[in-house]
């Protein structure tokens, strides 16, 4: 076959995979959001100051080993450890809070999100011994789901923006030319983790294809007689078709974990290669240039891995709507009640 026969033949079963998908429904996310949007708006400002008050040990430590290695041991000595010192300190502060923040919105969006999945199972038609199967997985490690669709990304997307952002101005202000070779291999860097992570996410969603059909499978076998001898094959084979899917979106998402993670490696090395040969650095300022630099494809690592940790949440918060879904519109009145007596 031709190559640009195969080309088109892989766009066009991606795009039908792409139809086929769950959609996110992120317009319903908001109202959701609502009612912890003072411990999300904490969170995201004490992130963001963690963030900033962590650029300082990296220019203060290029400082220090200047002024150590210039045999200057006076108070630029002592001020550059008290900065880092302090720095520090804040910095864990800082993310201590916003992690306490972050639990308590989380907590509140499981509470929010269960009470409203259990008012739609409550109006519900009649279930069947199979609807009911696995629906209290629902409940626990489906709602869980939440947390790396809303609250983690967006606590990732604040840190790594800031990291990004403070680090490439200092790198401006330090060394231009590294700054713009960081820029460059970090786009190069995005794309490669892109490449990476569409065959995951594509294995994301038929692992999940697999669990529910060995769900419908154990759910049809238990509601027939488990003496039945074909009832261990038929559901082993199940079994097995999760595990073939498993086993296959481990190996892709470790490559598209540790790729990416390689190409944040590197990224640093060839910065403070370019600085030091197109400026005459000190040490020090050598080794904050690599410390700046090393903060930035860090931070743009985690930003590209966000989209990869949504769409392994993908299926499970679809679930979660699905039995939102099942109550009557009338009914919303009385979800709003029993969401305002749980508080």
């Amino acid at each position: 076959m031709e190559p640009r026969k195969i080309f088109r033949s892989a766009v066009a079963m991606r795009i039908r995979r792409r139809g086929s998908r769950t959609e996110i429904p992120w317009r319903r996310l908001i109202p959701l959001m609502r009612p912890v949007r003072a411990q999300l708006a904490a969170m995201v400002a004490l992130t963001g100051v963690g963030s900033l008050v962590g650029l300082v040990p990296a220019l203060a430590l290029g400082a220090l080993v200047d002024d150590l290695a210039g045999s200057h041991h006076g108070g630029g000595a002592a001020l550059a450890v008290g900065l880092i010192v302090g720095s520090i300190a804040i910095e864990a502060v800082a993310f201590t809070l916003s992690d306490g923040f972050f639990t308590k919105a989380v907590s509140s969006l499981y509470r929010d999100l269960r009470v409203m999945m259990f008012a739609g199972v409550q109006r519900a038609p009649q279930r069947s011994s199979e609807d009911l199967a696995g629906l209290t997985s629902r409940f626990v490690s489906d709602a869980e789901a939440m947390q790396d669709l809303i609250v983690s990304p967006l606590d990732t997307a604040v840190m790594g923006a800031f990291e990004l952002v403070s680090a490439l101005v200092a790198l401006i202000v330090l060394n231009a030319p590294a700054a713009g070779v960081a820029v460059l291999l970090g786009l190069i860097a995005a794309v490669l983790t892109r490449a990476l992570q569409t065959p995951a996410a594509g294995a994301a969603e038929e692992r999940q294809e697999a669990l529910e059909e060995m769900s419908r499978s154990l759910a049809g076998e238990l509601s027939r007689r488990l003496q039945d001898e074909g009832a261990a094959h038929r559901f082993a084979q199940s079994a097995t078709r999760v595990l073939r899917r498993e086993v296959r979106l481990g190996w892709l998402e470790a490559a598209s974990r540790y790729g990416s993670g390689a190409a944040a490696n590197l990224g640093p090395i060839a910065v403070v290669l370019v600085a030091a040969l197109t400026s005459s650095l000190q040490a020090g300022t050598l080794l904050s240039i690599f410390l700046l630099a090393q903060r930035a494809f860090s931070a743009a690592d985690d930003l590209m891995e966000i989209g990869l940790d949504v769409e392994l949440v993908r299926g499970a918060v679809a679930r979660c709507f699905q039995l939102v879904d099942a109550q009557a519109p009338q009914g919303a009145s009385e979800t709003q009640t029993a969401l305002a007596n749980a508080t």
